[in-house]
């Protein structure tokens, strides 16, 4: 049995599904995709196969053995796909999901903190759009019976 991840009707974040998860790429409030901007539209056909491997592994399993590509960013709740200089950061969402949320393509062997906070930003947003639209979805079911 594989993995369905619910999504909102009319969204189409959906990066990868697996046995164990699904990869989305977080959604702004404004409806802007700042990860699936960059992944579709920075990046050649051979850097965006390079996170493949990797992507489908923690899709299938929820894990990636290997910290050269799959790493947890330090003092942070955020994950970094890595190859070379380029980095895809996300995090874990409470409902079996992965949502990568920024994408960069580093100049130095470090992380700014302006890319974390970016990052962490853009899934907090996330998150609150998901639960408003849930909230305004029962609100409107709701009303229906009544």
């Amino acid at each position: 049995m594989s993995y369905e991840p619910k999504l909102p009707s009319g969204l189409d974040n959906l990066l990868l599904a697996g046995e164990k998860l699904a990869i989305v790429f977080a959604v702004r409030t404004n409806g802007s995709m700042p990860a699936k901007d960059f992944f579709d539209g920075e990046l050649t056909d051979a850097e965006r196969r390079k996170f493949r491997p990797p992507m489908e592994r923690l899709a299938e399993t929820r894990r990636v053995e290997n910290r050269e590509h799959f790493k947890k960013v330090e003092a942070t709740n955020l994950w970094e796909f890595k190859s070379h200089q380029i980095r895809l950061l996300g995090g874990y969402l409470d409902d079996g999901r992965f949502a990568l949320a920024h994408g960069i393509k580093k100049k130095q062997d470090r992380l700014k903190s302006s890319d974390i906070q970016v990052a962490e930003e853009i899934l907090r947003e996330f998150v609150h759009g998901e639960k408003e639209r849930k909230r305004n979805q029962n609100k409107s079911r709701q009303e229906k019976t009544t």
